[in-house]
This record gives C-alpha cells, structure tokens and sequence, in this order.
C-alpha cells in the first residue's frame, strides 16, 4: 500500500496524508490507538448495566461477532499479529498492547464472576483470559474463511458456557 493509493481511495491528496502521518509506521500506529479506544468504547456501552459476568463476557464476544457480520471484518491487531516480525517496533508495542488490554479485561471480569459463584474456573484468571481470547481471535479467522459467522456466534457461545458454573 502507498500513500498515493490511500489518498485515491479516501479521496484527498497524498500530501494531506503526509502533512499528518510522514511515515506509514506514523499512519499503522496511529490506526492502531484508534482501533484500541474504539473497540473499549464500544465494549464499555455495550456492557454499561450488564450485571453478571456471563452476561459481560457474551457482550465481549458480540464485539467480535459484530465485526465480522457487518463487514466481514477481522481483528485489526490481529491481522497484523500475523505479520508481526516484518512490523515496526512501534507498531508491534501497539498490538501488543491491544492484546494485553483484551486479557487484562477478560481476567479482570472472570475473578469477579469466581467471587461471586457465577464462574467456575479450573486455571488461573490470566490463563483463562489468554485463551479465550485467542480462541476468538481464531475464531473469528474460520468463520471468516467458511463465510459463516455462525461459527463465531456458537465459540462465543461454547466459551461462556466453559466457565459458567
């Protein structure tokens, strides 16, 4: 990709694009802190009142689900996670970080959900919230590839039920 073709497709000239972004590494970081707020501003409307943490972590999960039937669209992070040694350090910490954030969360919302005898866990929080993330990550690639969202859906589903107690 090259600035010229962004600038063609967004309709604008490539020095606009420059004048704000002089590096591509400058424009991947920047999408990158973008996507990050925009995925926790919707999680945290989407799970403002939700009071059970099975409740929560299907909302979480519908983040994913959406996604991917509005457009067919896959994880940011994750699609750059999988080029991730041909990436700028900068832009690496990025994505990293994004995945640090989704498992600070998830283990955050599955030692509230212990406390309170709604879940059931058999590892530690961390462990859990490492991979149920990067079973919806994976998920999100098959469901893509087979062009069935259904196959999200039901992993999100099976996910919490794997918890609940």
């Amino acid at each position: 990709m090259s600035f010229a073709d962004l600038a063609a497709e967004v309709g604008i000239r490539s020095a606009t694009i420059h004048y704000h972004y002089p590096t591509k590494v400058a424009l991947g970081v920047h999408l990158i802190e973008r996507y990050h707020e925009a995925f926790f501003e919707e999680l945290a409307r989407r799970t403002e009142g939700v009071e059970t943490a099975p409740a929560r972590l299907q909302r979480y999960g519908s983040v994913f689900v959406d996604n991917l039937d509005q457009d067919g669209g896959l994880c940011l992070c994750g699609m750059l996670a999988a080029e991730l040694p041909s990436l700028d350090a900068s832009i690496r910490d990025g994505v990293k970080r994004f995945f640090e954030a989704n498992t600070k969360w998830l283990a955050s919302e599955l030692r509230q959900g212990e406390r309170r005898g709604e879940l059931s866990l058999t590892r530690p929080a961390s462990q859990v919230a490492v991979s149920l993330f990067s079973a919806l990550e994976g998920a999100m690639l098959v469901a893509r590839t087979l062009d069935n969202t259904k196959h999200l859906r039901d992993t999100v589903t099976f996910l919490v039920g794997s918890v609940q107690a």
